[in-house]
């Protein structure tokens, strides 16, 4: 307290952001402790990946959550509302936030919602209707939709392309995958890989 109050006994109020003390004693508050967290090791601002995947084209509105049991590696997942008659792949999302961000900035999966939810009598996004669309899909994992598109066109899915499927959604919650994606670029990471031995 001595450090930002120059009265003994003042009181001070945690407020959730978090912020720099300057050399003249003032604080320089920076942003909400909330929308940073841990993946793979990395600090993440949530904000930074909505930012950036905002200024690409067709979309109307997203945010970006972390999800994952307290005290284990978190998923970054982008709920993602696209502007009228626009359609969005996850993969195309992917591919143009890899131009701008690092790869553990990434988010493992892209939700395409209709709108995002807010909290009618505050108007602050609604964290836990976020949490309900993501639990229901994380349930449906069991009815993975596996596709394959060569040049534009659906190709059949081989057995072997269905059993790594099957894994790959198990280990890490998925429930749509594209054969053509990236192990690391679906949320997958080495200290994950050892399980698949």
């Amino acid at each position: 307290p001595a450090h930002v109050s120059p009265s003994v006994g003042d009181r001070l109020y945690r407020t959730g952001d978090w912020g720099y003390l300057l050399s003249d004693g003032s604080l320089e508050i920076c942003g909400r402790c909330d929308t940073m967290v841990k993946i793979r090791g990395y600090t993440v601002e949530l904000e930074a990946v909505k930012t950036n995947l905002m200024e690409l084209p067709g979309i109307l509105s997203a945010c970006i959550q972390a999800f994952g049991p307290e005290g284990e590696d978190k998923t970054l997942v982008a709920f993602v509302t696209p502007q009228e008659n626009v359609t969005l792949s996850n993969r195309e999302l992917r591919l143009q936030l890899k131009k701008r961000l690092p790869f553990y900035m990434i988010p493992s999966r892209f939700i395409i919602i209709d709108s995002i939810p807010v909290v009618e009598a505050t108007g602050k996004l609604d964290q836990k209707a976020l949490l309900d669309v993501y639990s229901k899909l994380k349930e449906q994992a069991g009815m993975l939709e596996v596709s394959k598109v060569i040049e534009g066109q659906e190709q059949p899915i081989t057995p072997t392309e269905l059993k790594i499927a099957q894994i790959w959604s198990e280990l890490l919650n998925l429930y749509v995958l594209d054969t053509d994606e990236s192990y690391f670029d679906v949320g997958g990471h080495s200290l994950l890989a050892a399980a698949l031995t």
